[in-house]
């Protein structure tokens, strides 16, 4: 027994570990394995170090929402650096109030809600989504010819919309943007150089009501971008309801030069659905252009709606409803809130809009900043509910279907609505 034994025997791969120990000693004395391992060591400090600024990199964007983003592109030059931005939460379009009294399903009726969150602002405009650029190092001689932005649905950025930056202002807000959408973007800004950078991104809007800005009248959203009982989705940007644009019964809500541009161009309106009577409407031209079909309806609100009676307007409508060419519409009374609340809550409980937000949406109005926005009471409204809770079926799309079904709206125009508006 060999006397470093202290009494154990070992085993072969003991003496063959204590044999390669004893070699490397013998390469560190003749310098052969120091310099590989001193290699090693940076190399494993520099991993280190990478994956911390990276992971730091990743908490910033992730918890810093205004902050800009860690691409840089620079002139052909190098005399100033430009920022642009990143979105690292989803964009809100609404105020504030509106998703708190959407979401506050124990909160009702809606005057309730507005006695204790009486709103100080305008709710009734869409929150924009602002995108900017921060040039840093700027030089006296290299300033900012220009600078663009174009958004889109599509990550090939085709079809677009172009939105140009005010001279001097490296900030932009865009409005009447979808509500739980994504959508891409590139900015260019070109020098007075002739030189150009430009970057690409994307960024998320949140689920809130789709509030909508018409430039010169009010009350003006989306009934789309809502999910159905059976999970499917209304779709946005087909018909859009709100106050009249003719400024026929209150001065004020007469579309200006700016509102026709995006009556006709962003949101594209083919059928003016005019829900006041003949007696209110003084021409039959649309206000926003005689190539717009204009069609008046003479709908009545609230309860008077259920009348079984195949003479109804509604009938007329809901005909229209149907008609894929008539898409997209701005549908409207006066104030956009009693007829065209009435005739929406019908439409969107036909697409199986869920009955608690049914009730929301059809009182969301009564937020809006206007002096006709509150009723004294919910009387009609209460009387209304209970009288469409009425009509045979047991939710409230089969009850909505049974009532068109018995004012002369045949089958086929119904799956038709539901075929234009549902995804």
């Amino acid at each position: 027994m060999s006397e470093h034994s202290h009494g154990r025997k070992h085993s072969k791969a003991y003496y063959k570990y204590r044999k390669t120990k004893h070699k490397i000693k013998k390469a560190f004395k003749n310098n052969k394995l120091l310099l590989p391992l001193i290699v090693l060591i940076i190399a494993c400090v520099s991993l280190s170090v990478g994956y911390a600024v990276s992971h730091n990199r990743r908490y910033s964007k992730n918890e810093d929402t205004t902050a800009v983003a860690s691409v840089t592109s620079v002139d052909t030059v190098s005399r100033l650096n430009v920022f642009f931005p990143h979105f690292s939460e989803p964009q809100v379009l609404s105020a504030s109030c509106v998703q708190d009294y959407m979401s506050n399903f124990a909160v009702t009726p809606v005057f309730e809600f507005i006695s204790k969150n009486k709103p100080s602002e305008r709710l009734d405009v869409s929150q924009p989504v602002n995108i900017k650029y921060d040039i840093v190092n700027p030089s006296s001689d290299l300033t900012v010819n220009a600078a663009r932005v174009i958004i889109s649905e599509k990550k090939s950025l085709n079809p677009a919309q172009t939105y140009n930056f005010d001279a001097g202002s490296s900030s932009i807000d865009i409005y009447n943007l979808k509500i739980a959408s994504q959508y891409y973007y590139k900015i260019t800004v070109s020098f007075t150089d002739s030189s150009e950078v430009s970057s690409s991104g994307s960024f998320y809007t949140a689920m809130t009501p789709r509030i909508l800005s018409l430039d010169g009248t009010v009350n003006v959203r989306d009934i789309g971008g809502w999910k159905t009982s059976d999970g499917k989705t209304i779709k946005q940007g087909m018909i859009l309801r709100g106050a009249e644009i003719d400024g026929l019964i209150v001065p004020e809500y007469k579309l200006t030069e700016k509102g026709i541009s995006q009556f006709r161009d962003y949101f594209n309106i083919k059928l003016d659905a005019d829900l006041r009577h003949t007696n209110e409407v003084k021409t039959s031209a649309s206000y926003a252009g005689e190539d717009i079909k204009h069609t008046v309806y003479g709908i009545k609100a609230y309860r008077l709606y259920i009348t079984g009676n195949e003479n109804d307007p509604m009938k007329k409508l809901f005909s229209s409803l149907a008609n894929r060419n008539n898409y997209p519409i701005y549908m409207h009374c006066t104030y956009g809130i009693d007829r065209t609340g009435t005739a929406c809550y019908i439409l969107e409980a036909l697409l199986g809009m869920p009955e608690e937000k049914l009730l929301r949406e059809y009182e969301l109005s009564t937020l809006c900043f206007t002096e006709n926005n509150a009723r004294a009471e919910d009387a009609k409204v209460t009387a209304f509910i209970e009288n469409f809770n009425s009509i045979e079926g047991n939710n409230p799309r089969k009850k909505a279907e049974n009532y068109l079904l018995s004012i002369g709206v045949t089958k086929d125009e119904i799956e038709s609505i539901r075929n234009i508006l549902i995804e």
